[in-house]
């Protein structure tokens, strides 16, 4: 389970720095991630539930949590990467640091994966857009504006 979930962890870090290439809107550029990222875990409900099974287990077993946090790790510190190429390029500021809006916006997807199998109907893809775009302009956002 480790070796297919690190398999699909390179894919979706491909597909992060193939959108990033674009040089597009930062806004655009995370609009477009999420929904290609809802629009896989709609389509593999089977494959959401299994990883989100398998996060369970993990968390109950610090041997294998320690050899999936590697991976785990490896993904938030791509985006806290990818979010700190963007902020150099745009001249932007965060409230909090990119690893901590890295570890957010993947927490984000996950609990939206997660209501996406208990609740289908609630869960869209534009709700993974819209909301992580949300987490983004409140982590943006200065103090007054919060």
């Amino acid at each position: 389970m480790l070796a297919l979930i690190a398999a699909r962890a390179a894919q979706r870090l491909e597909l992060m720095r193939e959108v990033i290439a674009r040089d597009s809107d930062p806004e655009d550029l995370l609009a477009e991630f999420s929904r290609r990222y809802a629009s896989q875990a709609v389509a593999e409900r089977d494959w959401s539930a299994a990883v989100v099974e398998f996060m369970v287990v993990v968390g109950r077993d610090e041997e294998l949590r320690a050899r999936y946090a590697e991976h785990h790790d490896a993904s938030r510190e791509a985006i806290a990467a990818a979010i700190r190429g963007l902020l150099e390029r745009t001249g932007g500021r965060l409230a909090i640091s990119p690893r901590q809006l890295a570890t957010a916006m993947m927490s984000l997807n996950i609990g939206l994966t997660v209501e996406g199998l208990l609740a289908p109907g609630e869960v869209t893809r534009d709700l993974y857009v819209d909301a992580q775009l949300a987490l983004r302009r409140g982590a943006t956002a200065g103090p007054e504006q919060r």
